[in-house]
This record gives structure tokens, sequence and C-alpha cells, in this order.
């Protein structure tokens, strides 16, 4: 699954887009909108776009337990050294190291993530203060040709942001 920002003029534009994503089987829950006026996509019943859409906070978690695996292993192999050599290390002791490692490094990032915003949601921040939005659309793989083709194609005004 593929995530597509597109930055849209007005909300009516938006609503057109989001009934013509469901034509071509893309759910309205994998359809998120950012602008101004929360009660404006509340009254079209257009779902806003909320933490998980906004903010680095996905990325960070991936990235977080990457990091932490990486000195996990570390320490799981300061682990082995030191044991004695007629005691075998423990595969259980290595695996929650490894584990908790991972998670560890995954909150912390994720603190970090949650605080820092989307990269394109920054740069187009300017575009949501003039009253404009942005639509954020996760795409199954098969789909993805099929929304850039309605969206670009029929809606001349939309623009695509993630390009």
């Amino acid at each position: 699954m593929k995530r597509f920002f597109f930055l849209v003029p007005d909300l009516s534009e938006t609503k057109e887009i989001v009934h013509e994503l469901e034509e071509i089987g893309i759910n309205e829950t994998n359809v998120h909108v950012l602008g101004n006026a929360s009660e404006k996509l509340e009254k079209e019943h257009l779902q806003e776009a909320n933490l998980l859409q906004t903010s680095d906070l996905v990325p960070s978690l991936i990235r977080g337990g990457g990091i932490g695996i990486g000195f996990s292993v570390i320490l799981a192999a300061l682990y082995a050294y030191a044991l004695p050599a007629n005691i075998p290390a423990n595969f259980l002791v290595i695996a929650l190291i490894l584990f908790f490692g991972m998670l560890f490094g995954a909150w912390v990032s994720s603190l970090i993530g949650v605080s820092v915003e989307n990269p394109i949601v920054e740069k187009f921040k300017g575009y949501i203060k003039n009253g404009h939005y942005i639509m954020m659309v996760d795409s199954p793989t098969e789909k993805e040709n099929e929304l850039m083709f309605r969206v670009i194609n029929y809606h001349h005004r939309v623009r695509l942001a993630n390009s």
C-alpha cells in the first residue's frame, strides 16, 4: 500500500474525488483530508487526517525499531562473549535482549516522531493556511495507476504533492 498526497483547492472537489475513489474500490477509510476547517470536513462526512497521517510517527517507529535491534545485537554479542567458555549462551536471553532493544528503540523514536510533522504536510502548510486541502490516499498497489489516472486527468486543478 502506498500513500499519495494530493493538493486539492476546495472542499467540493475533495468530496468529488472521494466518491470517485469509492467507485474504483478505494474505501473512504483510506482517504484522509487535512485542512483548516475541521467542522466543514465533519459536515461533509470526510475523514480528517489524524496524528498518524500528519506526524512522522510511523516512519520513526520503524527507524527506531531498526536502530534498537542494531544496538541489541551488540549487547547480545557482549553477553555471549562475557560468559565463561564452559557456559553456553542462553538463546532465550539473547532473544529477549533483541526484543526489548527493538521495543526501547521504537518507544524512544516514537516520542520524537510524534512531535515531528510529516515532511509533505510541513512543506505545504502555507497551502492549507490559504484555505486549501491536502488529501492523503492509501492505495493498494493494484489500484495505483487507476487512482492516478482518475485524479490527475479528471481534476485539472489537483496536484500530486509527493512526486
